[in-house]
């Protein structure tokens, strides 16, 4: 279950994001070459169109309308160097699925993916922007952000609408804020062996939670949550009162 937005909730970075992230898709379907002059307009023709059908009210707007105009200089730039390399992009906001066989069951795995591009070599590059805190190279290895490295699973798997299935030969991160220091471009190699790893892992994952006597906990690794990792329903199970002090409050 989903809980319902707040009566009269006030914009913040959720619904931010929702509409950068809107307006850089619908760019990239456009298929519109980066370096082309008209470019930067066409952009800023986006912006405007999605600020009005997300009904931004105008005080928040004349915060965010600045942040936009940064990150979209930002992004073209970066887009016409990426084009002069060779970079192509194939699709945004494309669907994907991944058909896997559990002991007791299929299990089908769903993603979307933000952007996927081909690269000069051929193979694939899975693309994801991200308006606040982006994953690390060191969190992916570990397990703890597998978003990019289970699309690159599907993409070599061939399960994205309309991709042939190949190689991914890296992830890339656009850290997209609009703020002096705050944009960044983080490009993940051996996307492929992250993959792998990843999808073995879940299928793992999987095969423990197939087990009719496998327990359903409130938190994992409860250590490593930060406050946007929160539940919906942690107060039910009262996570904040187990985690506090666990010497006090027992396991």
């Amino acid at each position: 279950m989903k809980p319902l937005d707040p009566i009269d909730e006030v914009p913040g970075p959720s619904l931010r994001g929702t509409v950068l992230h809107e307006i850089f898709q619908r760019f990239v379907q456009a298929k519109i070459d980066p370096r082309a002059a008209s470019a930067r307009a066409t952009m800023i023709a986006l912006g405007e169109e999605v600020f009005a059908r997300r009904d931004v009210p105008q005080a928040v707007r004349a915060f965010w309308w600045p942040r936009f105009i940064a990150a979209a200089d930002w992004l073209l730039a970066g887009e016409a160097a990426r084009y002069d390399a060779g970079h192509r992009s194939l699709a945004a906001e494309i669907k994907g699925t991944l058909a896997l066989e559990g002991p007791a069951g299929p299990f089908t795995l769903n993603a979307k993916a933000d952007r996927i591009d081909r690269l000069p070599s051929g193979a694939l590059e899975i693309v994801d922007y991200k308006t606040g805190k982006a994953p690390t190279e060191a969190q992916m290895n570990a397990g703890l952000e597998p978003q990019l490295p289970l699309e690159a699973a599907i993409a070599r798997a061939g399960g994205f609408e309309d991709i042939a299935a190949g190689s991914v030969e890296s992830l890339r991160v656009l850290v997209v804020k609009g703020t002096r220091t705050g944009n960044d471009d983080r490009r993940i190699g051996d996307a492929d062996r992250l993959g792998a790893e990843h999808l073995a892992r879940l299928k793992a994952l999987i095969a423990q939670f197939d087990e009719p006597a496998r327990p359903y906990r409130a938190a994992v690794m409860p250590l490593f949550r930060a406050g946007t990792w929160a539940g919906d329903y942690d107060h039910l199970a009262r996570v904040a009162e187990w985690t506090a002090n666990s010497e006090e409050n027992g396991p």
